[in-house]
């Protein structure tokens, strides 16, 4: 098995290895570091030949989201990155990934919650794990980043769990959605390293599987948080479209792609973009 290399800021011993389906996960934890996706591409990028690994951090220094977004990691949460070895993720493991992930986000999560309380817990496309409760607006628990990498893929989570989640960004202004944590759901602390190692083993089972099988797709279309009222997306172009959630697609060609219908009646697909 590969060795990891030392980091300066890892003061939590050495990496264990746990058992996952028919594989192995090398975990490493920490008690600070500046970003583990950081960590787990260097991973990758290192090892010819790299076995899946994961790094769990107490503290974040530099956490990041999408497109480059700062990401608050106090004491308290779970942030964790996955890296997982991938031959060609282009041919068959990249389509309808970032779905997959948030799936195995939303299980580990309602695993650790009542039933109540677990079933208002939902995935908001893209890549947002939130809570969704009829007149009481939307909270949001976490997110997910998925990157690229040599020999393989980095999967990023961001999960508010013990900690009190900050209500405002580096610059002092509101969060978009406000955040609320796992523990303020359940009424009490969690283990973090039993919800962790639960993430690890839905995402060892989900992240290999290509696309978005029947069985697969009809769960996400039922995690899928669609507000009764309209909603707007900013694509990576920068155009605005607005209108009504309907569904994810199936077309291979815009696999896991948001079905919009548009005030005329028309649904679009939005392959990727920020919903507001």
């Amino acid at each position: 098995m590969t060795q990891s290399k030392p980091n300066p800021l890892c003061h939590a011993g050495s990496p264990t290895t746990l058992r996952m389906g028919s594989g192995t996960v090398l975990v490493h934890r920490l008690d600070a570091t500046r970003s583990t996706n950081d960590l787990a591409r260097t991973w990758l990028t290192d090892h010819a030949a790299p076995v899946p690994a994961a790094w769990i951090a107490g503290i974040q220094t530099a956490g990041r989201g999408t497109r480059g977004r700062s990401w608050a990691s106090p004491e308290g949460g779970l942030w964790m990155s996955l890296a997982m070895p991938v031959a060609d993720p282009a041919a068959g493991v990249l389509p309808g990934l970032g779905l997959r992930v948030g799936v195995a986000a939303v299980r580990a999560v309602r695993e650790s919650l009542p039933e109540r309380a677990a079933s208002e817990v939902v995935l908001r496309w893209p890549n947002d794990l939130v809570v969704a409760r009829p007149g009481a607006g939307v909270r949001k628990i976490g997110g997910m980043l998925v990157e690229c990498a040599p020999h393989g893929i980095v999967v990023g989570l961001g999960i508010n769990v013990n900690n009190s989640p900050p209500a405002t960004d580096d610059a002092g202004r509101a969060l978009r959605t406000p955040p609320v944590s796992v523990a303020e759901l359940a009424g009490e602390d969690l283990v973090l390293d039993r919800l962790a190692e639960c993430l690890l083993g839905h995402l060892t089972d989900l992240i290999p599987v290509p696309g978005l099988p029947t069985n697969l797709f009809r769960e996400i279309e039922g995690l899928l948080h669609r507000p009764d009222s309209g909603v707007q997306v900013t694509g990576r172009d920068g155009r605005m479209y607005s209108g009504l959630i309907r569904g994810v697609s199936e077309h291979p060609d815009s696999l896991g792609a948001l079905l919009l219908e548009q005030p005329n009646g028309d649904v679009m697909r939005v392959v990727s973009g920020d919903l507001s």
